[in-house]
């Protein structure tokens, strides 16, 4: 990247920092993915535009990355999300010119729960061993304890020493989640014990306190760090371990693969896998218990999961 555009890039990603440091407005999840989004259209303009101040950007500006993001086959939901978090720091900034509504960009009708965005046990196998032939140690760990416990990249990147220590002793391990509701996860199967007597290794390895996280650094802003470190992990290099078949092969009665592997599709995988051990379970509030493993608490929430159709 050349000077010039660093520069550029830098200064409009300054504007965003300040902004997000001196709001209060929504959760904590909600502003930091916010904040990631509106960083990556920072990119954008400073690749593409002259643009000095945030506060500047026009309807031009968004018609133009609006249309990157979609021949990059980004999802809709994923770009209504962005447009989202963009409007939301555009606000803040004190806006000299107004936004197009999001009709203006044409795009598909959210596909709710019609595809599976679930990674295949190859797929979580590739991407581990990838992290740890490239020394990210950090990537590896989050993938697996994802997978296993269905838990979202926050929950991970938030989760201390503390929470494993207690898992051990109690049989669930504790999450704080989305919107600071509480949960707990089993821990009921082999990879559950194995992963949770990982943990405890690299806890003694690295002589870590109660308080201390896991993954993250102990520091101001190390979650939200570390949370940007593996998403942009996951973007450069998802393409090297994601199944160039996957939606070309649809099984009867089971929903066709999306096209690209985000990491909250590791909760899918958890639902999936939760699914299959219930097969053949009648209880009928098994349902609801994955549910609450997820931390949804809404059987509906949890259907979406699914491969099934």
């Amino acid at each position: 990247m050349p000077d010039r555009t660093e520069n550029i890039k830098n200064n409009l990603e300054v504007q965003i920092k300040k902004l997000y440091r001196n709001c209060n407005e929504k959760s904590f999840e909600t502003r930091a993915r916010y904040r990631d989004a509106t960083m990556r259209f920072c990119d954008f303009l400073a690749e593409n535009y002259s643009m000095q101040k945030f506060a500047n950007i026009k309807e031009k500006h968004l018609i133009a990355y609006v249309e990157k993001l979609k021949e990059s086959k980004i999802s809709p939901s994923t770009v209504l999300s962005d447009l989202s978090g963009i409007r939301f720091f555009h606000r803040l900034s004190g806006e000299k010119f107004a936004l197009p509504d999001n009709k203006t960009f044409r795009l598909e009708k959210r596909q709710v729960g019609k595809v599976d965005r679930g990674w295949s046990d190859k797929e979580v196998s590739s991407a581990i061993r990838l992290a740890g032939e490239m020394e990210r140690p950090d990537v590896a760990l989050s993938i697996k304890t994802a997978h296993t416990f269905g838990t979202r990249i926050e929950e991970v990147c938030k989760m201390r020493v503390g929470q494993v220590l207690k898992a051990v002793q109690y049989g669930e391990l504790y999450i704080k989640g989305k919107g600071g509701h509480e949960r707990y996860v089993d821990v009921r199967n082999l990879e559950q014990t194995a992963l949770i007597g990982k943990i405890i290794s690299i806890i003694k390895a690295r002589k870590l306190q109660p308080n201390d996280y896991i993954i993250s650094q102990n520091k101001k802003y190390g979650v939200e760090r570390q949370i940007k470190s593996i998403q942009n992990w996951l973007s450069n290099h998802r393409y090297k371990f994601i199944d160039s078949d996957r939606t070309k092969i649809v099984k009867q009665g089971y929903k066709p693969k999306s096209n690209r592997l985000t990491f909250h599709g590791l909760r899918y995988s958890f639902e999936q896998q939760f699914e299959k051990k219930l097969e053949s379970d009648e209880n009928p509030h098994m349902l609801k218990k994955v549910s609450a493993q997820l931390g949804h608490y809404r059987i509906a929430i949890t259907k979406i999961y699914s491969d099934k159709k």
